[in-house]
């Protein structure tokens, strides 16, 4: 069966959202809060795109350059996202489970403490708010940091694969069925 899923990403400044003290918002909306992660991203967000057609390998990218990789490899994926920020060293965990292994947000909240993740997933179409007020106000002396995640998950895409490139056939993402699509913010302890 074919998988392709999108993964959004970026980490707060905790700084900027203090001063900000808007709490409650979708991933894009607080973007402007995120900070510059490292290469390959030099971004403030990021996104790992995951496309797999069998069950034993898949093709990904944090550049827009997907790379064939074989699922008991994934350690190569997780040392590409370390580079982006050492919180993947627990983050990539994360990713794994959503992509490699399918995981939908009951998953993320089962294998994921979640006294240290607030989960909110989007229901009819509205884009899901995720709401920091109690954490931000009551336990910030406690965060290390706070991600925030949004993943698109779209049912068949078109594609073409040549050699050892994988091309996938469509102008946007709205040209394609999305599937399932949740939002959720990761607040890892000091």
């Amino acid at each position: 069966m074919m998988n392709f899923t999108k993964i959004f990403f970026g980490k707060i400044d905790n700084c900027k959202l203090k001063v900000s003290q808007n709490y409650q918002r979708d991933f894009w909306g607080f973007h402007k809060d995120f900070e510059r992660l490292n290469e390959p991203i030099n971004w403030e967000h990021g996104v790992f795109q995951y496309f797999s057609n069998s069950a034993n390998e898949f093709w990904s990218t944090l550049t827009g350059d997907f790379k064939k990789n074989n699922t008991e490899k994934f350690i190569e994926v997780r040392n590409e996202l370390i580079k982006i920020h050492n919180d993947f060293i627990i983050l990539s965990d994360l990713i794994e489970l959503i992509s490699l292994n399918e995981g939908d947000i009951f998953d993320v909240k089962d294998d994921f403490d979640i006294n240290s993740a607030q989960i909110e997933e989007e229901k009819d179409e509205n884009i899901p708010l995720i709401d920091l007020t109690n954490h931000v106000i009551s336990d910030m002396n406690n965060v290390a940091s706070i991600w925030i995640f949004e993943v698109l998950r779209y049912d068949e895409v078109s594609y073409n694969i040549e050699e050892d490139g994988l091309d996938l056939v469509y102008k946007s993402s709205e040209d394609i069925k999305l599937k399932e699509r949740f939002s959720f913010a990761f607040l890892m302890n000091k």
